[in-house]
């Protein structure tokens, strides 16, 4: 919020001896209408927007006609929208595509590729992955008196919403694997940086250090079917600090299933929160026999 108060202030004043009190009234609404994921529990965010430049044209005799406002909140909207418009991409790997890149962003640990550790790595997933859980699909895009239209206001949050559910999925079973990995890797250094052990993940040989097992059920619907090829397959923009693919949650979802990865999910929280320590929540991986001769 700060951070849209200081760009709004910084436009003003550096376009002020260019632009009308009028203009610029219309260049703030638009940046503050860029303040993302809003409750729409009371008013919508567009409509008190719009209520609050009444107001201030009224106070500061702005001149804006009716019309004028309406016409500013809705470029406001549009503008808002293509800001979070990788939400509703058609498909979900760009949008874990984008997420990957701002990961760095938001946690500085993974800058450096050959220092970060496996917990600095799982904190940022955990860290995007609660944020995915608390993100309601319906306030991601904003909608002012028909703009956009309803067909294409609910086109865009059901979008959002299968990749929101594509992300949490994949995230969740991304933290399970690497709860594993650190519990197995206790043994030795849990302590050493994730290019440790990131180069052995790249090698095609990594996933028969463990013993094959019979393949379960694994994809029910379409989230875990997508959530699957992507961990096989991988995302499509590389990326500095991690690999595409994810050779050893695929691993685990063929071994044993979305279903025991989904148990096994708020486990693994009380593993990286201390409740468990690294035998005790392995004890409770199935086959993990099989996995401590990684």
């Amino acid at each position: 919020m700060l951070l849209i108060f200081y760009s709004c202030n910084n436009a003003v004043l550096c376009l002020k001896p260019w632009l009308s009190n009028k203009q610029l009234a219309q260049l703030v609404v638009t940046i503050e209408a860029t303040i993302p994921f809003r409750s729409t529990a009371e008013l919508n965010p567009a409509e008190q927007l719009f209520t609050r430049l009444l107001q201030t044209n009224q106070q500061f005799d702005l001149g804006m006609t009716r019309l004028e406002m309406e016409q500013a909140i809705h470029r406001a909207v549009k503008f808002a929208n293509r800001d979070v418009e990788n939400f509703s991409f058609a498909d979900p790997v760009i949008f874990l595509d984008k997420t990957w890149q701002i990961l760095p962003e938001l946690n500085p640990p993974l800058r450096n590729p050959s220092q970060y550790s496996i917990r600095d790595y799982c904190t940022a997933l955990r860290t995007m992955e609660s944020f995915f859980l608390r993100l309601n699909s319906q306030q991601i895009f904003q909608q002012f008196r028909q703009v956009p239209n309803a067909l294409t206001l609910e086109a865009l949050q059901g979008r959002s919403q299968h990749n929101l559910e594509i992300a949490r999925l994949y995230l969740s079973t991304k933290i399970v694997a690497i709860a594993i990995l650190e519990a197995l890797l206790s043994r030795r250094n849990p302590k050493q940086p994730v290019s440790h052990w990131l180069g052995s993940l790249a090698a095609e040989q990594w996933e028969q250090q463990f013993l094959n097992l019979e393949a379960v059920a694994i994809a029910k619907n379409l989230v875990e079917q997508q959530v699957l090829q992507i961990v096989d397959q991988g995302r499509t923009r590389s990326c500095q600090f991690d690999l595409i693919k994810s050779p050893f949650t695929a691993f685990l979802l063929r071994s044993i299933g979305f279903d025991q990865m989904t148990r096994l999910r708020p486990i693994a929280e009380e593993f990286f929160i201390g409740a468990l320590d690294s035998e005790q929540f392995l004890e409770l991986v199935p086959y993990f026999e099989q996995m401590l001769q990684f």
